[in-house]
């Protein structure tokens, strides 16, 4: 990351500074960073006991510089200037953060709820630690949905169940003929607590939380979890653990990009390029479970923060100056560099099935097995994997 000398903060991990400042201090800052070309990516709550944390994160490009804006408020009475007149997403950000830490933003436009519905109760903030078990839930108003009316208008509403396994979400459609004037889409229906499960969890043990976040998505969160770790940590990855991480989001990739696709065709009605597009998402399947031990690469990415630290997932390269095999030392709680040890990892199993990246191309499977015959169990000769 390049730091930014128009900004003076504090190192934030590796890659990022980080700039306090009072809550009447915000907007202008805010305003300042985006006439600089940045762009709100994130903002996060943290409940601190007698105060609450709330971060955000700007991000701008070529180079790449990141930004955090801290602002402390008191536990008792949280309010911070709304920057939804600034940043559309922040107003979804705010929205949530009230709802969910009982953060007021001043002078937002549309303060009403975004993730608790209507049902929920008042003044019941679940992510604040002294939060405990939630009030009856009650009935509730109508959600007020903006009625379009006009010569032909017709509205679809779709959902909240839907005919496939995807997560509840309601989409109300005001259409003239093919022409869509407005859609409004209502999500937040399921809430699993995912925030909270992580609370309180090792950093190497938490990778797997991160993995079932979205099925679909393991790799993808797996990473994202991994390099938090090591950011804050300020832990540099080697080049080849860059290299291998990326081949395992590409496969991850492929077989989504394979079956959207297929729904894509599906949806107006063109069934069999659907099923060619599930064939071909088989195949990648299989490719992922041959190459990494599972189809949907769960434990094919390395756990933070060391180079390869999870002994469950250990990733195997020749690229000098790495070790082929990285395992944790049992008595370290978080595995840093110095209580990490390497050991030789055989390279001559003739498996076509290896357990873990990277030895796919040194372990060549025999001519006579392919992924999608009818039969895929490796031959005899294959040693079986822990």
């Amino acid at each position: 990351m390049t730091q930014d000398p128009a900004y003076e903060g504090v190192p934030a991990g590796v890659h990022r500074i980080s700039l306090s400042m009072e809550p009447a201090q915000l907007k202008e800052q805010a305003e300042a960073l985006f006439e600089d070309g940045f762009r709100l990516g994130l903002v996060a709550a943290h409940d601190d006991g007698d105060t609450l944390r709330v971060v955000y994160l700007f991000l701008a490009g070529s180079p790449d510089r990141r930004i955090e804006l801290e602002v402390i408020l008191p536990a008792h009475d949280p309010a911070l200037p709304s920057l939804a007149s600034l940043s559309f997403p922040a107003s979804r950000f705010e929205r949530e953060m009230h709802d969910l830490y009982g953060i007021e933003p001043v002078n937002h436009p549309l303060p009403r709820r975004l993730v608790r519905h209507a049902h929920w109760p008042a003044g019941w903030y679940p992510m604040r630690h002294n939060a405990g078990p939630p009030p009856p839930f009650t009935d509730s108003e109508a959600y007020p949905f903006l009625a379009v009316v006009g010569d032909g208008v017709y509205e679809i509403p779709v959902g909240p169940v839907h005919a496939g396994i995807i997560e509840p979400g309601h989409f109300r459609f005001s259409v003239v003929g093919e022409s869509i004037l407005k859609l409004k889409a209502r999500l937040w229906f399921t809430h699993r607590g995912v925030e909270k499960l992580f609370e309180g969890l090792e950093a190497t043990g938490a990778i797997h939380l991160a993995e079932r976040i979205s099925g679909d998505t393991s790799a993808a969160h797996a990473l994202a979890h991994s390099l938090a770790v090591e950011d804050a940590l300020r832990i540099t990855m080697p080049e080849p653990a860059h290299r291998l991480r990326a081949l395992v989001l590409e496969l991850e990739r492929l077989y989504n990009h394979a079956a959207d696709v297929g729904a894509l065709a599906n949806d107006v009605g063109f069934s069999l390029a659907n099923a060619h597009a599930l064939r071909i998402r088989e195949e990648l399947l299989r490719i992922n479970n041959a190459t990494t031990g599972h189809r949907l690469l769960r434990g094919a990415m390395p756990s933070a923060p060391a180079p390869s630290s999870c002994s469950a997932c250990p990733i195997r390269d020749s690229s000098p100056g790495w070790p082929t095999t990285l395992r944790r030392s049992p008595s370290s709680r978080w595995t840093t560099p110095s209580s990490v040890t390497a050991s030789p990892a055989p390279r001559s199993s003739p498996c076509p099935r290896p357990p873990i990246l990277g030895a796919w191309a040194t372990s060549p499977a025999p001519a006579a097995w392919q992924p999608m015959h009818a039969s895929t169990t490796p031959p005899a000769a294959c040693p079986s994997h822990p």
